[in-house]
């Protein structure tokens, strides 16, 4: 009884407290009396001092309250016409919780002048601006709120009266019934199009099928004899094609044997003065005094100079021959089958079908390899031997072996300086080139002539035999005293350049000549033909057209067959 009676006094203590936010005096009362000293003859002494201690309190607690507000009115009121703030976060406001008093958003006051922003003004003017267009968004809230209330309600009570009558008058399904049926009697029914209409409409549909089959079977006459016609010209081409690759080999045989002609009636005369010239010496070796090497030197640069001069002069070279140069010197649809050098074949660019599409340079990179590393140098080389029948004696022919291997040397490695500068390397060009359209490497990866191969020969053909056009030759190296000054190299350089561009330009000038003879020959063909030559074309192209006639009707047939098959059962 006494623990139930305990508990029951703690939990109204608590929820006292709860209530007075923590009033001390109702707590000592309630202790007081939960430790039975209302007995004691103190107890109504004690009761009323607490009490009139509570009522102490409460009184200086609305004193605070009422001064706080008096406070904070008079710091609202303007002093001596002029507005005081209206917020201070230096003064306290100390009111109980209940009463707690928080800030309210106040407009935007001007702060003081030294602390005044430019566009103080305006952020007013924005901020009033922004204001207003807040209330008009509430108003506009509101009255569109206000729309869709009453809409609802207009509808609620539209509902509540079909319902109404509805009930009123019975059964709702047949009430709804009645008024389905009234509408769609009431409804205007469309009339549909007419008999002359649906004829018109059919007549032009038929109209239409027969446009497109008519077309459709023109396109397939089209398109076949078109198959036909690439057919035909496929089939020439590669013919051509290869009639030509055969005959390459022949015609390149006769061009090297009409340029070493040609050569020869050119330089002959200066071989046999170069070979008559008593106590010629034009090599040297390491055993060899500085002043014989300079001496030697000097009239071998000499003679390189006449030679030179005599090819800047060697550019009369007839028709026949400058036409069948032009095939490897200028673009044409096919490249030239096992002739390309590898030197050649990195500076070249192809097509994808195999032939060759040359710029002007590449076609002066090409006259050189021709003429002079095919045909000019190795002639030179051979001129050292003689006739069997004259009796020459060993020594004579040897000095002569090596004075022509020294020449012919320094105007290769001339050549080669010149091209390497003037010629660039095409980067990837058989990168996207199918297989059968690549070109074809020569058998002999380099011209060889009949000089002494040395050890260090054979070594440099091991280490980089893609820049080496003919061997065995002398290094560059081995002429280091020539080089030393630009002048003389440059010199010669200027001659191979020059001569290179004239014979170009000659055979691009004869390339166009017969372009246009060939298109003036075919214009007086063309006015030459006869009547039965006519004739004969007509009957040709009647017989293709009645054979594309026939194939037509065929399709035909078996397109009938395909939507009929009743009728083709029929037939079988």
């Amino acid at each position: 009884m006494q623990k139930s009676r305990t508990t029951q006094f703690r939990n109204l203590g608590q929820s006292v407290v709860n209530d007075t936010n923590g009033d001390l005096v109702a707590l000592q009362l309630l202790n007081a009396f939960n430790g039975s000293q209302m007995n004691s003859p103190q107890f109504p002494q004690q009761m009323d001092y607490m009490m009139n201690e509570r009522l102490q309190n409460q009184i200086k607690r609305q004193n605070q309250l009422i001064q706080d507000l008096h406070d904070k009115i008079e710091l609202l009121q303007p002093q001596n016409g002029v507005e005081a703030p209206r917020y201070r976060k230096n003064v306290d406001h100390h009111y109980p919780q209940p009463y707690q008093q928080y800030p309210r958003q106040l407009p935007l006051l001007p702060p003081p002048p030294i602390f005044m922003p430019p566009n103080f003004s305006f952020m007013q003017q924005q901020e009033q601006e922004k204001q207003q267009k807040d209330k008009l968004r509430l108003l506009l809230m509101m009255k569109k709120l206000r729309d869709e209330n009453l809409y609802l309600k207009m509808q609620l009570e539209r509902r509540a009266e079909e319902h109404q009558t509805s009930y009123q008058s019975g059964s709702v399904g047949s009430q709804s019934t009645s008024r389905s049926q009234m509408k769609y009697k009431q409804q205007v029914r469309p009339k549909g199009p007419s008999q002359a209409e649906l004829d018109k409409e059919l007549t032009l549909l038929k109209e239409l099928v027969y446009k497109k089959r008519s077309y459709l079977t023109e396109k397939i006459i089209r398109k076949m004899t078109n198959s036909i016609f690439l057919t035909a010209l496929d089939e020439q081409i590669q013919k051509n094609t290869e009639t030509i690759k055969n005959n390459f080999p022949q015609q390149l045989y006769q061009i090297i044997q009409n340029l070493e002609k040609a050569v020869a009636a050119k330089f002959t005369p200066l071989i046999v003065e170069l070979k008559a010239a008593k106590n010629l010496t034009l090599f040297f070796d390491l055993k060899t005094s500085e002043a014989e090497r300079k001496k030697r030197v000097d009239a071998l640069q000499v003679w390189v100079a006449k030679i030179m001069r005599n090819l800047d002069d060697f550019v009369q070279f007839p028709e026949q021959i400058l036409s069948q140069i032009s095939m490897i010197t200028h673009s044409y649809f096919l490249s030239a089958p096992f002739y390309y050098l590898q030197f050649e074949i990195d500076r070249l660019t192809f097509t994808v079908k195999g032939g060759t599409q040359l710029t002007p340079t590449q076609g002066r990179m090409m006259v050189l390899t021709l003429i002079v590393v095919r045909v000019l140098l190795p002639w030179i080389a051979k001129q050292w031997l003689e006739d069997p029948a004259k009796k020459v004696d060993v020594k004579i022919i040897d000095n002569n072996k090596k004075n022509i291997q020294y020449i012919v040397s320094l105007m290769y490695i001339f050549l080669m300086d010149h091209m390497i500068e003037s010629f660039a390397v095409q980067k990837d060009n058989l990168k996207m080139l199918p297989v059968e359209s690549k070109p074809t490497l020569a058998q002999q990866k380099y011209i060889k002539v009949d000089f002494v191969e040395r050890e260090q020969d054979k070594k440099r053909l091991e280490g980089n035999s893609q820049m080496i056009l003919i061997h065995p030759l002398l290094e560059k190296q081995e002429f280091q005293q020539i080089f030393t000054s630009p002048i003389y190299p440059n010199e010669i350089k200027a001659y191979y350049e020059s001569w290179s561009t004239n014979i170009y330009e000659q055979i691009d000038l004869l390339r166009k000549q017969n372009l246009e003879g060939n298109n003036e020959k075919s214009r007086y063909k063309s006015t030459l033909m006869t009547f039965d030559q006519i004739d004969k074309e007509v009957e040709a192209l009647q017989i293709q057209i009645q054979a594309q006639q026939e194939k037509v009707n065929q399709v035909k047939t078996e397109m009938q067959n395909a939507k009929n098959p009743q009728k083709r059962n029929s037939q079988q």
